[in-house]
C-alpha cells in the first residue's frame, strides 16, 4: 500500500508525501475561499415596519422576532 502511494506521488509530480499533503491542503483552501457563501447585508437604519419581514432573514414577522 506505501508503495502504491508513493508512486503515485511520484507520478503527479512530488517528491514527498509530504509535498503532496500541502498541494492537497492548499487546493482545499482554494475551493473554501472560492465556495464561501457571501454574508448577507442588511442595513439596520431603516426599521421595518411591524408586519414586514425581520431583517434577519428568520422568515418571521418583525415585531415576533428583533422588534421586541
Amino acid at each position: 500500500m506505501e508503495g502504491e502511494a508513493s508512486g503515485k506521488y511520484y507520478r503527479e509530480g512530488f517528491s514527498t508525501a509530504e509535498e503532496a499533503s500541502e498541494a492537497i491542503i492548499n487546493s482545499l483552501k482554494e475551493y473554501q475561499r472560492r465556495n464561501t457563501p457571501k454574508p448577507m447585508s442588511f442595513d439596520k437604519t431603516s426599521v421595518p415596519g411591524r408586519n414586514d419581514p425581520c431583517y434577519c432573514g428568520s422568515s418571521k414577522k418583525y415585531k415576533k422576532c428583533h422588534g421586541q
